[in-house]
């Protein structure tokens, strides 16, 4: 899963990378697209006044209710930032192969998880190993 996770957002950043390189490319300025990425939090305001006007919640309640809207705060705000950083190196740098360093760690990605098979099977066998030992051992007394 945190593969994935991880491949999802590689593709993501390069797409934004890509992004600012087209507008390069094309002679565009990236200021109005990344002035609408910019995140606010109206979105988590007006969720948590609505949830207390129409709904009679407790305290807990409210807690829970809040720690989740801040999070969605954080990570909007997270993915906002990142977006326009990656737009913005893509404008400023589109000389750079950017195929290359997703394929690079689109590579790492997937064997990492091999690489941690391959170990575990290591692990098994050698463990197999010293129990069969210990098994002949009882058997020649």
């Amino acid at each position: 899963m945190k593969n994935i996770t991880f491949i999802i957002i590689s593709f993501f950043l390069f797409a934004a990378l890509f992004v600012g390189k087209a507008h390069y490319d094309e002679g565009n300025s990236i200021e109005n697209l990344t002035q609408a990425l910019i995140w606010t939090d109206n979105f988590s305001k007006q969720a948590e006044e609505e949830v207390i006007e129409n709904t009679n919640l407790m305290s807990r309640d409210e807690r829970i209710n809040k720690i989740v809207l801040r999070t969605v705060d954080y990570v909007g705000y997270l993915i906002s930032q990142l977006t326009i950083f990656a737009i913005e190196f893509g404008y400023s740098h589109p000389d750079y192969n950017y195929i290359l360093s997703f394929y690079v760690l689109l590579t790492i990605a997937i064997i990492q998880p091999l690489i941690i098979i391959l170990v575990l099977i290591y692990i098994l066998i050698t463990e197999v190993i010293k129990l069969c030992k210990g098994l002949m051992k009882r058997f020649q007394r």
